[in-house]
């Protein structure tokens, strides 16, 4: 909040904390862009949600956010609240940067269920399981 007022932007953002289902989806419909400063996700749904309604997002750079969104994202080169807000302005005062993600979350995003959503959690679930018991299955363990 400190950084949106520092940058004088307090008449065009607006921080939420535990907006219900209703709001989410007028928010992101009246919304140029989706930011979330997480600097630690387990797969990152409201950048998907965001992604999946056509919202270019903003994020850190981080191994959650590579993994499962190449595309329709931009992020600093450093993973600081400064930087993220200055991607944030670059995002809003560069039609073309803007264009680009969203053609890409077009192409690149899609989830026309909830079961391809889960199937996908489960996917990275099972990925992180083998990397922690080394390649073995669950029946040698």
């Amino acid at each position: 909040a400190q950084e949106v007022a520092r940058f004088r932007l307090t008449n065009n953002v607006v921080i939420y904390q535990d907006p219900d289902d209703a709001q989410v989806d007028q928010l992101i419909m009246a919304s140029k862009c989706f930011v979330t400063a997480s600097r630690e996700e387990g797969y990152g749904l409201a950048v998907a949600e965001a992604l999946s309604m056509g919202l270019p997002c903003v994020t850190y750079d981080i191994e959650t956010f590579r993994a499962a969104f190449p595309h329709g994202r931009t992020y600093p080169e450093q993973n600081t609240p400064h930087e993220l807000g200055l991607c944030v302005l670059r995002l809003l005062e560069t039609p073309e940067l803007r264009d680009r993600l969203v053609s890409e979350a077009a192409r690149g995003l899609s989830f026309p269920t909830w079961e391809s959503v889960a199937n996908t959690l489960w996917d990275r679930v099972e990925h992180i399981r083998q990397g922690q018991l080394g390649g073995r299955d669950r029946e040698s363990v």
